[in-house]
C-alpha cells in the first residue's frame, strides 16, 4: 500500500461517525481500533472474541480500492462477499445491515466434525 493510498483512506475514515460510534463490547466481541498495513491490506478495526477464536476485520484493499469485511474462525479466514463496497457510505450501509448478523453467526458457528 502506498503512503498516498493510506493517507487517502485515513482522511476518509477520520470523520467516519459510524466507526467512532461502535460499541466497545458487542455480543461478547471486543472492539480493537489499531490500524495495521500488510502489503495491499489496511486493517481499520477488528471485533475479536478470543475464547471462541473468532474475529471480524474491517479493512481497505488497495489493489481493488474497496472496503471489505473478512471473517476469521481459528486459522480459516475469508472475505464476506456481502460486505464489499468502493464507497465508504455504501460500505457503512452494508455494515449496518450485516455486521450484527455476521457476529451472531460466528458465535453460533459449529464446524463439521
Amino acid at each position: 500500500m502506498t503512503p498516498q493510498s493510506r493517507a487517502k483512506v485515513d482522511a476518509a475514515i477520520e470523520g467516519w461517525k459510524y466507526m467512532h460510534s461502535l460499541p466497545e463490547e458487542w455480543h461478547g466481541f471486543s472492539l480493537h481500533q489499531e490500524r495495521t498495513v500488510q502489503e495491499e491490506i489496511y486493517d481499520l478495526f477488528t471485533y475479536a472474541y478470543p475464547s471462541l477464536h473468532r474475529q471480524i476485520i474491517i479493512y481497505y484493499h488497495d489493489e481493488t480500492q474497496e472496503f471489505k469485511l473478512r471473517e476469521r474462525v481459528g486459522s480459516l479466514e475469508f472475505c464476506d462477499i456481502e460486505c464489499i463496497a468502493k464507497d465508504l457510505d455504501d460500505f457503512e450501509r452494508l455494515l449496518q445491515e450485516n455486521l450484527e448478523r455476521i457476529m451472531l453467526g460466528l458465535i453460533h458457528y459449529q464446524s463439521e466434525s
